[in-house]
């Protein structure tokens, strides 16, 4: 994340050095900041990325909640039905077939999924989308909640999540298709 000039104070928000790199803005809760600065450990890491894509809300809606469109920059298949309580299979291969269930779906509004299978630390987590429709484009307020530590996981995971929804905004944007196995290498 950089070197960090001074704690950040409650509330604010401090944006991450990977912006740059994907043109996606993280953004850290000051308590995960706070306490990296003294040294501790985080105990319950968010994952936050603030950004724009030109694009209708409803646009985004489809592309974060239905099975067609989240194949296109984040799962290699998936099913389900953004629907409040619905089930999903999210496929990424073999060694990872999870599951979730919709526990936000407010539709060109919000979506949000909690992991109910997945990697151990992705349980119990929950992934989501704030859509605020801003003349044409869609500011998206995305959360990965819930992780039960600051774990080399995590750390990969803020990573992951910077690099996929950058795929997200450039194929909202300008219909880039990039295959699942090339993904993080854009």
């Amino acid at each position: 994340m950089g070197k960090l000039q001074r704690p950040v104070q409650d509330g604010e928000l401090r944006t991450a050095s990977l912006a740059a790199a994907t043109g996606v803005a993280a953004f850290f809760r000051c308590s995960e900041v706070n306490q990296r600065w003294a040294g501790g450990d985080v105990s319950l890491p968010d994952i936050v990325h603030d950004f724009p894509i030109k694009a209708a809300a409803s646009q985004v809606f489809c592309a974060v909640s239905t099975p067609a469109e989240l194949d296109r920059w984040w799962t290699v298949r998936s099913t389900g039905e953004p629907r409040l309580g619905a089930g999903y299979e999210l496929w990424f291969g073999p060694e990872y077939d999870w599951r979730a269930r919709v526990t936000r779906c407010k539709p060109e509004v919000e979506f949000e999924l909690e992991l109910t299978r997945a990697d151990k630390e992705w349980v119990g987590t929950k992934v989501g989308f704030q859509l605020d429709a801003k003349g044409g484009a869609t500011q998206v307020r995305f959360h990965h909640l819930g992780w039960p530590a600051a774990t080399e996981h995590y750390r990969v995971s803020c990573y992951c999540w910077a690099m996929y929804l950058r795929v997200l905004r450039r194929y909202l944007e300008y219909g880039e298709s990039v295959p699942c196995e090339r993904r993080l290498d854009v």
